[in-house]
């Protein structure tokens, strides 16, 4: 919860006497500092000298003028982190954050597009293509109104919104928020930043799918290059991208390039995850197939 929000919910509590009796309840030494000439905006910012935005937060939502599941929402790990989806409470968490962000600062604030983009990619791995669609697109207009629309986070809503387009199916336009994604990340970070070759992996994806095996190819090998560069040899990212190319090498029966790709991604799985993983077996079951198709 931001400095601003804190102001504007304390702003809005409707009669002066239940502002009063907040304060004496929870900050009785800032209290005894109001006086007769002070209006709520000079008593806020004296609030915010004497005991600052994290022990307001707290209070108001022990005072439940704020949902304690929006007091939730500043613990939660970065979207990109794995610990991420691992919060049983995730939605109701956000939306109560999305819910007070746009209360408090406006529908079309940077950080209202922040909240959206965070369900967008929890809806997408809950398989609700329709809310994350509905949900990106948002963000994005958020970001391209904001920001312009050559921003990395309008590269990023792009990014999310070509995923759930190509699970829905719809490959051209999925093809054109990724490539517009791409263009985008190249122009603000540079050719060689990681997010590039994110925005290339998934457009490798969508291209092998396609069947245009060989554009696919040239993404697969620029994605992994890239990621081999910024994220080192052992990154589950470049895990990733070896199996995917490994599989698209495969299609192409090029069995004996895809096989030592294979036997990489299968080296790093076995040193970085337990024995019995899933993905272990995944990789080793795809190099018994390998060698089917070879005897």
């Amino acid at each position: 919860m931001t400095s601003r929000e804190v102001r504007v919910i304390l702003s809005d509590i409707e009669r002066d006497a239940d502002f009063e009796a907040f304060c004496r309840d929870h900050f009785a030494e800032a209290f005894r500092e109001f006086t007769d000439e002070m209006d709520r905006v000079e008593r806020i910012n004296l609030l915010f000298r004497r005991v600052g935005s994290e022990a307001l937060i707290q209070a108001l939502c022990q005072a439940q003028l704020v949902p304690a599941a929006v007091l939730e929402a500043t613990k939660i790990p970065p979207v990109s982190s794995p610990e991420f989806f691992e919060r049983k409470e995730l939605p109701a968490i956000l939306r109560a954050r999305l819910a007070l962000q746009e209360k408090t600062l406006g529908a079309e604030h940077t950080e209202v597009a922040v909240t959206l983009h965070a369900l967008a990619r929890l809806a997408y791995k809950q398989r609700n293509y329709l809310e994350a669609e509905t949900m990106s697109r948002r963000a994005l207009e958020i970001w391209e109104k904001e920001k312009g629309g050559s921003h990395p986070n309008v590269a990023a809503s792009l990014n999310e919104l070509g995923n759930v387009q190509s699970k829905q199916g719809n490959w051209t336009a999925a093809e054109k928020s990724y490539r517009r994604a791409l263009a985008i990340s190249e122009a603000t970070l540079g050719a060689k930043h990681p997010a590039v070759a994110t925005n290339l992996y998934n457009l490798a994806n969508l291209l092998h799918s396609a069947k245009r095996y060989f554009e696919a190819e040239e993404s697969y090998r620029r994605a992994l290059e890239l990621q081999e560069q910024k994220l080192g040899l052992e990154h589950t990212d470049v895990v990733a991208t070896l199996i995917s190319l490994a599989s698209l090498l495969f299609d192409l029966k090029k069995y004996d390039e895809a096989e030592p790709l294979y036997r990489r991604a299968l080296a790093v799985q076995q040193k970085l995850l337990p024995p019995e993983h899933p993905l272990i077996s995944k990789t080793v079951k795809c190099l018994t197939r390998l060698h089917s198709k070879r005897s």
